[in-house]
């Protein structure tokens, strides 16, 4: 046992020995190259306004984008844009997806389905409370599509006896 703590006292007095060393090292660059680094950027700025203007710019840009888009819990987003338009935001491409799936699943007709309005992404910043979903996205797909109107049906018998936009529509043509 008296080995074991005379090997544990020895690797105790190195493990001190090379912590020291580290110390002294890094007291050393702190105390040396930082500041000589410092003082050359310093001077170079001091020769430079424009490159500190840049970099004030730059730095207020970028804490200002910050702060708004903490202070509006804004998130990465999509916004789904129809010939310049931003119709919808979206949180990520796979929602795009799936709801062109929906909005073809809800016309079930080959043809109309091919008259549904072609849409890009751009990625942007957006609050999480302007994000749609996908089955929100594909109404508003159908809407933005001019071929493509919804249209309520009143059957009689297998028979339509009236159709419009909306059931008041409807009402209105019975009367």
């Amino acid at each position: 046992m008296q080995q074991f703590a005379s090997a544990a006292k020895k690797h105790l007095a190195k493990l001190i020995i090379v912590a020291k060393s580290f110390f002294n090292a890094a007291k050393g660059f702190c105390t040396n190259v930082i500041p000589f680094i410092v003082s050359k950027i310093v001077s170079y700025l001091k020769k430079s306004p424009r490159v500190v203007a840049a970099i004030i710019t730059i730095v207020l840009v970028l804490s200002c984008t910050v702060t708004v888009a903490v202070a509006t819990k804004a998130t990465s987003a999509y916004a789904v844009v129809y010939n310049g338009e931003t119709i919808a935001m979206v949180k990520e491409p796979a929602v795009l997806a799936e709801a062109e799936i929906f909005a073809a699943n809800k016309l079930n007709n080959p043809i109309c389905t091919s008259h549904l309005i072609k849409t890009n992404l751009t990625q942007t910043l957006a609050g999480e409370n302007n994000l749609v979903g996908s089955n929100a996205l594909a109404d508003r797909i159908i809407n933005y599509s001019d071929d493509i109107v919804i249209a309520k049906v009143l059957k009689v018998e297998d028979k339509v006896v009236a159709f419009g936009d909306s059931y008041d529509a409807i009402n209105s043509s019975l009367e």
